[in-house]
């Protein structure tokens, strides 16, 4: 009966190493479910789905704001974002944008207001509606852009592409801080250089990558890519400014 007893608790022991060590026990699922990114099936309902994504520093988003900013004295976007696109710099300077439009657009159109005599309101509706005009185009505009691509063949992941036109709307953050003065000419030409500085920081990125899969309609497509900005501007200055 000892000897019995004494390989059941040896028995016993072997299982439990065995499932120490193999992963089969609660310590190795709990192990497998803090190594990596991996997700279970519908994972794109938690946020493990997206934690690569957000995957970046302070020092990764700053060069890559520096490039968006400074794209002429810096190497090509594409080589800097290399093959780790982020959403969190997209996001965080779209945010930084509907802040910055909302407060400038009400000073603008408080100076406005005073200089006439008009009675000025606070307009919250407008706020929501700059959200939706800077991240429906955010969305839209680069789900537009990745099915270009992929009519001709590009390789390029959603990803990299929400990456590289969310960058692109950071020069507009500095812009709008000009669009504070109430005068239409002037607001013309910021939202003009900096819808410039825009499409060629897009140009800049897509362009070899529509040449090198679309020669022949390179002209037309890279030409209608730095375009895109062009379109933002036009409500932006109609509606708000």
């Amino acid at each position: 009966m000892h000897n019995s007893g004494s390989s059941q608790y040896l028995h016993d022991d072997d299982l439990d190493d065995e499932q120490m060590t193999d992963g089969s026990g609660l310590l190795g699922e709990k192990k497998q479910e803090q190594s990596g990114f991996e997700v279970p099936c519908c994972g794109w309902m938690s946020v493990r789905y997206y934690q690569p994504y957000f995957d970046v520093d302070t020092v990764d988003v700053k060069s890559r704001l520096f490039a968006a900013l400074f794209f002429c004295k810096s190497e090509p976007f594409m080589t800097i974002i290399a093959n780790k696109p982020d959403a969190y710099g997209p996001v965080w300077v779209s945010s930084t944008l509907v802040f910055s439009l909302a407060v400038t657009s009400h000073i603008s159109s408080w100076m406005a207001a005073r200089a006439t005599g008009a009675t000025w309101e606070y307009d919250f509706e407008s706020v929501m509606s700059l959200a939706s005009l800077v991240y429906g185009f955010l969305g839209i505009m680069s789900a537009a852009l990745y099915f270009m691509l992929r009519q001709i063949e590009a390789s390029t992941s959603p990803t990299t592409v929400l990456c590289v036109y969310g960058y692109s709307l950071t020069i507009f953050i500095p812009a709008s801080i000009v669009l504070i003065l109430p005068y239409d000419l002037l607001d013309w030409a910021v939202l003009l250089a900096a819808a410039a500085c825009s499409g060629l920081f897009l140009t800049r990125s897509f362009g070899p990558i529509v040449v090198q899969y679309a020669p022949s309609r390179a002209t037309a497509l890279v030409g209608a890519i730095g375009a895109v900005p062009l379109l933002f501007i036009f409500i932006l200055k109609v509606f708000y400014f």
